[in-house]
């Protein structure tokens, strides 16, 4: 047999030669599985496979060509993973599903989702279909949720998958930050059956999937002015404190920096704060941002505003603290909101902690693309953050503060935000895998 000419090619999902053109993937999947019931459609199909309009293949030579040189300089084990996918004008339109997770370390959640293009944008459209929420610490690595998830589904999983992890990844790994887990891209692919998986920082993921997140779900906390060119700092509180920053990099491609900046040292600015750190380092060498912006930092925080003023934590507190820590944050919320004041200040303080830190970040990233608060707490601490006290703390630095004041602040409420980003992680993935490699032009 003979077939058409072609400059690059790649193995198909299905294990046949198809060419390397960018979205042939998705496409190839749905014209085969069309085609499954005649091997005559299924011949036509694969031909019309090999023939892709001539724009197309250019377009795909030009694109790979403008980006060799750059992968070369950095020098990265990883390509920055972006939203920004190949033009829509380079791709044949369809679909593709995956799985994407938002891995943290007190919940796993996981989703199949729907990737498909947007005609005339630089995005996908990203739809979530079945999804499932798992405690993260009943299980002993996240291939076994994975599993679980699938026998929950009834069926195998797609092909390719992205998790966000909690956690820093390197070279396609990661040991997570609070949880006794090592994650590796190509064991968890070898141990699920699929063909490849990506991981990134979670906040990484947060930051790829902010372009699908609608307007309504995002709440200011400091109008500012917004440059849709400048970078954008990202941090939330949850089990953890992440932290990362985007900026817009080469030809418009969002790049993510992603950072493990909840852990450098908290700074206080008062007396108060003081004892605070004094409290903390009684039980830990070294005193992060996350021990006091977090669920458990609200619950320090508490602790030590009630060890300074001698002032006792209401009994049903004291008692979470001491025998069900991870509900002890919401309990110390309820607290504050009917008036006990041991409760009331240790929010306020909280609150006035998490706008200082986030207004350290903007600082460090000259965030004039916007500030963006996620993560588990905001939404459910949303009244206290729009008190007054997140953006008088923010912007309380001195000589930056006319700067600081025209940064946006907003609060993301969407809890699928990172699951989003995975899931245009787990399709750029799949453009990325098999590589590409030169071929003859006719063979046997």
């Amino acid at each position: 047999m003979v077939r058409p000419a072609v400059a690059l090619q790649a193995v198909s999902p299905m294990g046949m030669i198809v060419p390397a053109v960018p979205g042939y993937c998705s496409t190839w999947a749905r014209a085969a599985a069309a085609a499954r019931t005649s091997t005559a459609a299924a011949h036509h199909a694969i031909v019309r496979m090999y023939t892709p309009p001539v724009r197309q293949l250019r377009c795909a030579a030009v694109a790979l060509a403008a980006t060799a040189p750059r992968a070369r300089a950095r020098r990265r084990p990883l390509r920055p993973a972006s939203l920004d996918l190949p033009a829509a004008s380079c791709r044949v339109p369809g679909t593709m599903e995956v799985l994407a997770g938002d891995v943290g370390g007190t919940k796993t959640l996981l989703a199949i989702a729907e990737v498909g293009e947007l005609p005339g944008a630089g995005a996908p459209s990203i739809e979530l279909r079945e999804s499932c929420r798992y405690d993260s610490r009943q299980y002993p690595g996240l291939g076994d949720i994975c599993r679980a998830f699938a026998a929950e589904l009834g069926r195998p999983l797609p092909a390719h998958a992205g998790f966000g992890v909690a956690g820093p990844v390197s070279s396609g790994r990661s040991h997570t930050t609070n949880l006794p887990w090592v994650i590796d891209e190509r064991e968890l692919a070898a141990l699920l059956g699929i063909r490849s998986v990506r991981l990134v920082n979670d906040f990484h993921a947060l930051a790829l999937g902010l372009a699908a997140v609608k307007p309504h779900d995002l709440v200011r906390l400091n109008e500012g002015v917004h440059d849709p060119a400048g970078p954008r700092a990202l941090l939330g509180a949850g089990t953890g404190l992440g932290e990362a920053v985007a900026v817009v990099g080469a030809c418009g491609r969002q790049e993510v920096l992603a950072s493990e900046g909840g852990h450098a040292s908290f700074a206080p600015r008062d007396e108060p704060e003081m004892e605070i750190l004094r409290f903390l380092l009684r039980r830990h060498d070294h005193v992060s941002w996350e021990r006091v912006v977090s669920g458990d930092g609200l619950v320090n925080i508490a602790e030590a505003i009630a060890h300074s003023s001698g002032a006792p934590l209401p009994r049903r507190v004291a008692e979470m603290v001491l025998y069900s820590r991870d509900d002890a944050p919401a309990a110390i919320t309820e607290g504050a909101r009917i008036g006990d004041p041991v409760c009331r200040r240790s929010v306020e303080t909280f609150c006035s902690l998490y706008g200082a830190e986030a207004g350290n970040l903007a600082l460090k990233a000259l965030a004039t693309g916007g500030v963006y608060v996620a993560g588990g707490i905001a939404p459910k601490l949303l009244p206290e953050l729009q008190d007054g006290r997140f953006r008088a703390a923010f912007v309380a630095k001195g000589r930056m503060r006319p700067l600081l004041e025209t940064m946006p602040v907003q609060v993301v409420l969407d809890p699928n935000t990172t699951v989003l980003g995975a899931a245009a992680l787990a399709a750029d993935g799949a453009t990325l895998l098999p590589q590409a490699r030169p071929t003859p032009a006719t063979t046997p």
